[in-house]
């Protein structure tokens, strides 16, 4: 559609009102087009705004990033207190054994071909033999926590101890 010579007071109003809630000129452009079939460009909007003697709004990109981030911190919050909800610390516990007991045969198997210097071995026997530690730490306050110990987590926790006492092969 051609553009008119003079806007109409509707469309000075509801380019005000865009403008005044804090839409930018290519939003406001956009709108107006749809509403009133005119397609004015970002920089007639701009313009007019101007025209019209409205205050000058501070649209920094700085206050649309640190919105952006808020959004997405709310977002992962709700996606955390999902994941909590549903958290089982048993299964989360057998889960970290199991990669444990795998990593345990690994390092076995590195150490008994000697794939691994005797140095770098004894360094990997003693990080081993502390997060063996760690884990045998959680295993026993959470079945203290519990007062009950099922025959799985004991055969866990018979692992791990045993783990303890890894040589180097």
């Amino acid at each position: 559609m051609a553009r008119p010579k003079r806007w109409t007071t509707e469309q000075e109003n509801f380019v005000r009102r865009l403008y005044l809630k804090g839409y930018d000129y290519a939003k406001i452009a956009k709108l107006f087009r749809e509403k009133f079939g005119i397609d004015y460009s970002r920089k007639q909007i701009q313009d007019k705004v101007h025209r019209m003697g409205l205050p000058k709004l501070k649209r920094k990109k700085e206050e649309a990033i640190i919105l952006r981030q808020i959004q997405e911190i709310e977002k992962a919050n709700k996606e955390i207190e999902e994941h909590l909800a549903n958290f089982n610390p048993q299964e989360h516990l057998i889960k970290i054994l199991i990669d444990f007991e795998k990593l345990i045969e690994y390092a076995t198997d590195l150490i008994s071909q000697g794939k691994l210097k005797p140095g770098l071995a004894q360094a990997l026997v003693g990080a081993l033999k502390g997060k063996a530690d760690i884990i045998l730490k959680m295993t026993e306050l959470m079945l203290e926590k519990q007062k009950q110990e099922t025959e799985e987590l004991k055969t866990w926790v018979d692992l791990i101890r045993k783990a303890k006492h890894v040589k180097e092969g």
